[in-house]
């Protein structure tokens, strides 16, 4: 038997926020985040901000022939996670916004002073794209 270790994420998608934006087209919106190999969406929501998602995400990865937890931080590092805003349209899905960001960032945030609870309510802001037509960042709202 293969000795590893596993990891389980296990996230709450809340909502997408950028106050005052209204898209120019309207096709429906949804998150794709890409994370260990796989990738996982929401589903398609108004194109109406904020857009509540309420999504529940679930992943588990095992690391094979990790034994130390200072490997799996590492490799946690070399991991990358990738989120984007996408928005269906009559010509193809558009990618609006996104982040990226490696595994070991993204599950272990460093605290910073303004967090009361470091973890437990978090958000994130995306790198928008040419076919963003908002003045903000998206925000996206997560547990």
């Amino acid at each position: 038997m293969v000795k590893g270790l596993k990891v389980s994420v296990d996230l709450n998608l809340d909502a997408v926020s950028s106050p005052g934006t209204v898209l120019g087209t309207r096709g429906p919106l949804y998150i794709e985040m890409q994370i260990f190999r796989h990738v996982l969406r929401s589903e398609a929501s108004p194109s109406i901000f904020p857009v509540l998602l309420h999504k529940r995400l679930n992943i588990t990865h095992i690391f094979p022939y990790l034994t130390d937890p200072g490997q799996l931080a590492s490799e946690l590092a070399k991991q990358m996670i990738s989120i984007k805003l996408i928005q269906e349209g009559a010509l193809g899905d558009q990618i609006l916004a996104h982040y990226a960001a490696s595994a070991r960032d993204f599950l272990f945030p460093t605290p910073s002073l303004s967090d009361t609870y470091p973890g437990v309510h978090r958000e994130i802001l995306m790198n928008r794209t040419q076919f963003y037509t908002g003045l903000l960042e998206p925000k996206l709202e997560f547990r």
